[in-house]
């Protein structure tokens, strides 16, 4: 109860998917985590080209690359429209409900 009470009191809003539909209704899933896939790709391909094709990666050279990508992604405006193509907020049932038929 406590955890419910501390929700509350910091505004955090519990959610309870039903099954086999976090794909269509986790907001990361649905949109945060394909772009970051998409720029961190794109990132790659630069550091490629800029390393005259060198296929070595080490760890000091992901994190540049993946911190790129990630402010790319998760701005404030793809994590409200990810929100939006679920249907989470503003609340729209009929969005997931359409892609079931």
């Amino acid at each position: 109860m406590a955890f419910l009470d501390y929700c509350l009191k910091h505004r955090i809003y519990i959610a309870k998917f039903p099954p086999y539909l976090t794909h269509q209704l986790q907001p990361l899933d649905v949109s945060l985590f394909r772009l970051l896939a998409t720029y961190y790709s794109a990132e790659l391909n630069k550091w490629i080209i800029k390393h005259h094709g060198l296929i070595y990666f080490s760890k000091r050279d992901f994190y540049p690359c993946f911190k790129k990508a990630w402010q790319a992604a998760f701005k404030e405006l793809n994590i409200q429209s990810s929100w939006t193509k679920t249907g989470l907020n503003p609340f729209n049932p009929f969005i997931v409900l359409n892609k079931l038929h």
